[in-house]
């Protein structure tokens, strides 16, 4: 695990203030608390709370109308956590722009104190809900991907797509994550930088 942090002598405090956090949240092996991340979501005007949420919603780069602010759990609160336990989530850039596409991507994990699973992190006018709180940030550099890009064309012309898994390790004493890919069918790893919140 890599823990970049601005001040150097703070680094051994934020690590252990991330690592303290994870056993916290695990008694006797089950979870105590909901961790999850915040990708958006396409637009779909069936669904009430996306019209609620209509004066967030963004044009993407491919043309598609996109919610941000959706709960995605990666851990519920009691699921038993063994040593080796990993989630592997599946995720994707786009870009008009090979420059914007191959460099760094970052995401967030939360933590939900509820009993129940959320559905957004966020209220209808984008402030995060009360009891969600930041545990980090997760920061990957994405220039290895080059040969993974695929060119494609939207409503609003050409950009480029790359598709990868964020596989992360809750087991273990640390938390650790990895970038996986495929390029030309063959599997391959990258490193992933993990960020500490500002409360952990």
């Amino acid at each position: 695990m890599v823990i970049t942090i601005e001040e150097q002598t703070k680094k051994a405090a934020a690590e252990g203030a991330v690592i303290w956090y994870i056993k916290q949240s695990v008694a006797a092996r089950i979870a105590r608390t909901t961790l999850g991340t915040g990708p958006s979501w396409v637009f779909d005007p069936e669904d009430w709370e996306h019209r609620e949420r209509r004066l967030l919603a963004y044009v993407d780069v491919d043309g598609s109308l996109r919610i941000p602010g959706r709960f995605r759990a990666l851990i519920r609160k009691g699921t038993r956590i063994e040593s080796n336990f990993a989630v592997h989530e599946q995720g994707y850039q786009i870009s008009q722009t090979l420059q914007d596409l191959l460099t760094d991507i970052r995401s967030t994990i939360y933590v939900y104190d509820g009993d129940e699973v959320p559905r957004w992190i966020t209220d209808t006018k984008g402030e995060r809900l009360p009891q969600m709180r930041r545990l980090c940030r997760l920061k990957a550099d994405m220039s290895s991907l080059r040969g993974s890009l695929q060119p494609c064309c939207g409503l609003l012309g050409p950009y480029y797509e790359v598709h990868y898994t964020k596989s992360i390790r809750f087991g273990g004493t640390k938390l650790q994550a990895r970038l996986q890919w495929e390029e030309n069918g063959t599997l391959r790893e990258g490193p992933i930088t993990i960020i500490p919140g500002n409360r952990v």
